[in-house]
């Protein structure tokens, strides 16, 4: 089993079991498949962006598999050296197995997509909203005061930002280490004298202290270690990976507010909420 073999089978087992997961590594893209789940701020066309983006990427899929299957029959038709076009039609036979999984992966995720709609998770708290009020906020993980939060008005026609978070993956990491063996001494017999005659050479030889100097080798060693793909970078708690995602074109969405954290520029989803006294 190779390499890559391994990795694709270390991401379809951890998918496999976090069953709750909506990101899945898909191998042909070198990243992953997103769900609404692991997105963190929601808007009205978001659902949108990603029907549009999966259904290309599954076209293209089908349109790779029928390019098999049109050389499947090809070679079929052939009769010269039937062993090996036997081997090349069974290759191309396992590859669309390959893509129907990769198609039926891209379902799941359509299928996601067009079942969602955009939460409404603030609406008790912007209906009650009021300018000149100070409150205390409890989100999910941390509570807010008026100076860590504001109201993010996002009008008709303008460009929609979010992040995308997903799990952590295997990386080739390569790193060195350099061995250092200390400069020492020790004894070893040594010829006192050349014009030493005895018959036993034993009596021509001298015990002497010598130096050895310091002895460097520097050891590569390779390992997989979790960390996040490229144009990930990892999220505050360390448990997953995350980018920022842009609308490439300015997009017509109903007026919406949203409750921003300033520190973190994400999304707040209020538990609790009082009015406080100002500051």
């Amino acid at each position: 089993m190779n390499h890559k073999t391994l990795l694709l089978f270390f991401f379809l087992s951890l998918n496999f079991y976090q069953t709750n997961a909506q990101n899945d590594y898909l191998e042909r893209i070198n990243g992953f498949l997103i769900g609404p789940e692991n997105v963190d701020i929601f808007f009205d066309t978001q659902s949108e962006f990603y029907i549009e983006k999966y259904q290309l990427l599954q076209e293209n899929i089908s349109i790779e598999k029928v390019d098999n299957e049109e050389a499947i029959l090809e070679l079929d038709k052939k009769n010269f050296n039937r062993k090996k076009t036997v081997e090349e039609i069974s290759l191309l036979k396992k590859a669309n197995r390959l893509l129907d999984l990769e198609i039926a992966l891209i379902d799941r995720y359509l299928d996601l997509w067009s079942d969602w709609e955009m939460p409404n998770k603030n609406s008790s708290f912007l209906d009650s909203y009021k300018g000149e009020n100070c409150y205390q906020i409890d989100g999910q993980e941390f509570s807010y005061f008026s100076t860590d939060y504001r109201l993010d008005t996002l009008e008709a026609g303008s460009r929609i930002a979010w992040y995308e978070k997903v799990d952590l993956v295997p990386l080739d990491f390569e790193f060195e280490l350099e061995k250092i063996s200390e400069a020492s001494t020790k004894w070893v017999k040594k010829r006192a004298d050349r014009n030493c005659l005895s018959a036993d050479p034993n009596d021509c030889l001298v015990w002497s202290l010598i130096e050895i100097p310091a002895q460097y080798d520097t050891i590569v060693i390779q390992e997989a270690v979790l960390g996040c793909l490229a144009g990930f970078e990892l999220e505050q708690s360390g448990d997953q990976c995350e980018r920022a995602v842009i609308s490439a074109d300015k997009v017509e969405v109903d007026l919406q507010v949203k409750l921003m954290d300033i520190l973190t520029n994400r999304e707040i989803a209020v538990k609790n909420y009082e009015v406080v006294k100002c500051y």
